[in-house]
This record gives C-alpha cells, structure tokens and sequence, in this order.
C-alpha cells in the first residue's frame, strides 16, 4: 500500500524548516552588521590617518599649494611616518579659470590620497608679485 504524508507530519516539518530558516536569516543578518561596521571603522581609521598625514604633510612643506601649482599636476609623496612605506598623492582640487581681470584666486583644494582613500584641505596659496617687485 501507497502511503503518503500525514497533516501532523507536513505541519512539523513546516514548523522545523521555519525555525532553521529563522535561525539561518538571524545568523546572516548578525553576520552582514558585523561586517559592515569593521568595514566603516577600517575605513573610519583610513581617512583619520590620511588627515593627519596631510596635516603633517602641510606643516612640513609649507609651499606645497605653490609647488603644485607651477607644476600643474599632481605629486607623490612620502607617508610623513618615516616607518611607513606608503605614498600620497596630492594634487590641486577642482580651479575655475579667473575671468580676464579677476583677482586671481587665494585659496584652493589640495586633495591627499592614499590606498583608495582622499581627503581635501582648504589652503591659502602663494600670492604672486608682480615681475617689477623682485
């Protein structure tokens, strides 16, 4: 004879797969927040550090905004922690050409990246003297 499966035994085994289910979903969800916030304060830690490399960076070279400017371009330097291998780039932030007669501009954006990571600092630049001032 051809039995087939109970009402009872088809309810518990509905009932069990909706407890491994839950457990399982409980376990990811748990395990996704975990990653997730390793991963921000990694990344938390990454931008701190490349904050205070950029402000040693700036304290160490005070004509670094006037280096890159005559350069035109972009820079690679040393990590300011002489232990540390890393490089940073630094390059000159988004400048709107001046308008024929405007003053030229006394502040810009120096952007500072390391290893997938950029921060910008607002720097006073270099006032230029006229040719005749030297």
């Amino acid at each position: 004879m051809n039995r087939g499966l109970t009402l009872i035994e088809v309810v518990v085994s509905a009932v069990l797969l909706a407890i491994v289910g839950a457990t399982c979903a409980s376990f990811l969800r748990d395990a996704a927040r975990d990653a997730s916030t390793a991963r921000s304060t990694t990344q938390h830690e990454a931008v701190r550090d490349l904050g205070e490399a950029a402000n040693a960076i700036l304290v160490s070279q005070p004509a670094l905004a006037g280096r890159l400017l005559e350069q035109h371009g972009r820079l690679t330097l040393d990590w300011p922690d002489a232990t540390d291998r890393r490089e940073v780039i630094v390059s000159v932030g988004s400048m709107h050409e001046a308008e024929p007669g405007a003053p030229e501009p006394s502040h810009a954006w120096l952007i500072f990246e390391a290893e997938g990571v950029a921060v910008a600092r607002w720097v006073r630049l270099p006032t230029r003297r006229p040719e005749g001032d030297r």
